[in-house]
């Protein structure tokens, strides 16, 4: 799995249970977008089943590509509301991206280095026990500080979920009651750790002489126009965010916090830079598309950001989580987050396409929803409209079985006579093994190819070339 542990999760306690039933909603669904409408039916589609699947209150999903946005949101918002597109959403840890980002503009800008150490910019970090003061700025980005994750602590449950749900944490505050022995010296492993993000906030505070969120929203969210992005409770919802859902009777039945009077202002800003950030599902698909596009960093910037910290098939770079093809190429980028919300947001650049899906309710978290992330984006990568298939010569493809361990069959018909190629390649796009180079006449045709033992465990695609045109079917090797 590809969870990480943010400790913002734990039930809400004290309260009594509203026992409202939910009613399936899979007909009350609300999307918009501009993609083409056989696409937007079939994420619409695979959203339907991950509502069903996953049993959650409400989803929220979106995808942006270069032909457009397409947003959609089933189940419930609130006890009296339908879930919409417009509604926000706690994004986790994903807010770990945007510190990063901001830490990144802060270097650009000659405000720090990401090689300053965590003294140069809070000279008393010494009171608190179990900090190394020269911790370098780069190994709490990548998470090799080695700096104990407060949400561990086991007071942190009762004193942030349990006792006065209204109060605000300073992060001052976390570090002074939260800590731990440290797990390892700095640079030497690599370990999850929300408080190396609670620093980075301080840091950014310090170096640009501003109120962290204030800092984010002036560099980062109103130059690319993500006005539903906002850090609570520091900023201000709108009255349209999606309340969060949480099974307080522990009887299967998902109860409306919001509704019965329960604040979360505790949880949120005990997560403050490692996870507090709200948004639309449109918006943070824009920001992390913008981001892994280079409209937000400089090159180089993004070079160290992208740089993973290897950890078997996914890796960390700074406030990023990379995927790896069989091969050991990065192929996917972005991040998941869990605040009882639950989010996955990550980009593909091989198609230069973000897709998000985020959770408003507890039951429900960031890897349930993931593989319905790979399903939205294989749908893009496979959509051929059916008013281009008719210009293209071959037509009814299809790849058996799928997902493939030792031999996989392709059968394809050709309208009339052509020029083919056929090739297998690696989820980024590039080429591995050419099948088919020839002339072939119109008809069924079959091909059984044993060379997939060749291959790793992960996503290829066979492609199809004629006459400079190409469609792909994405295939699994077990």
């Amino acid at each position: 799995g590809i969870l990480l542990n943010d400790g913002f999760s734990q039930p809400l306690s004290g309260k009594e249970s509203l026992n409202a039933p939910l009613e399936n909603l899979l007909n009350n669904t609300h999307f918009k977008g501009d993609l083409h409408p056989e696409l937007e039916e079939q994420l619409q589609g695979i959203l339907d089943s991950a509502y069903i699947t996953t049993e959650s209150v409400a989803l929220s999903a979106a995808m942006v590509t270069p032909e457009g946005t397409w947003t959609s949101a089933i189940g419930l918002a609130s006890m009296d509301a339908p879930a919409l597109p417009s509604n926000i959403y706690g994004i986790g840890s994903v807010t770990k991206t945007i510190t990063a980002t901001a830490i990144f503009k802060l270097q650009e800008a000659g405000m720090l280095t990401i090689d300053d150490q965590v003294v140069d910019w809070i000279p008393d970090v010494a009171k608190y026990n179990f900090i190394e003061p020269n911790i370098r700025v780069y190994q709490l980005l990548q998470h090799t500080s080695g700096i104990y994750n407060y949400t561990n602590h086991e007071n942190f449950v009762d004193s942030v979920f349990a006792v006065n749900l209204d109060r605000v944490w300073e992060p001052e505050e976390l570090l002074s009651n939260f800590l731990n022995l440290s797990l390892f010296e700095p640079g030497t492993n690599w370990s999850y750790s929300n408080t190396n993000y609670i620093l980075l906030g301080m840091i950014v505070e310090a170096a640009s002489g501003m109120p962290y969120h204030e800092y984010v929203r002036t560099a980062i969210l109103e130059p690319i126009g993500l006005e539903s992005m906002a850090l609570f409770p520091q900023e201000n919802r709108t009255d349209d965010h999606a309340h969060i859902f949480v099974d307080f009777g522990n009887d299967g039945i998902m109860d409306d916090v919001d509704a019965a009077g329960v604040t979360y202002e505790s949880i949120f800003s005990s997560a403050w830079a490692a996870g507090a950030y709200t948004s639309t599902s449109a918006d943070i698909t824009t920001f992390m598309r913008e981001l892994m596009r280079g409209n937000i960093l400089s090159d180089s910037s993004m070079e160290s950001m992208l740089a993973p910290f290897p950890l078997g098939n996914i890796g960390y770079g700074m406030g990023v989580i990379v995927f790896f093809d069989p091969e050991g190429n990065p192929f996917l980028y972005g991040h998941n987050g869990a605040i009882i919300y639950s989010t996955n947001s990550f980009y593909l650049p091989a198609k230069d396409i973000a897709v998000s899906i985020i959770s408003n309710s507890q039951n429900v978290n960031a890897e349930l929803t993931f593989p319905y992330l790979q399903e939205m984006m294989a749908a893009c990568i496979n959509f051929v409209p059916t008013s281009v298939e008719e210009h293209f010569t071959f037509k009814e493809i299809q790849i058996s079985p799928n997902p493939v361990s030792e031999v996989v069959n392709i059968s394809y018909e050709l309208k009339n006579k052509t020029s083919l190629e056929i090739w297998v390649n690696d989820i980024s796009g590039k080429r591995l093994y050419k099948l088919q180079d020839v002339g072939q006449g119109s008809g069924s045709h079959f091909i059984q190819w044993s060379g997939v033992q060749q291959l790793e465990a992960g996503l290829y695609l066979i492609e199809f070339v004629e006459n400079g045109r190409s469609q792909s079917k994405l295939f699994i090797k077990k």
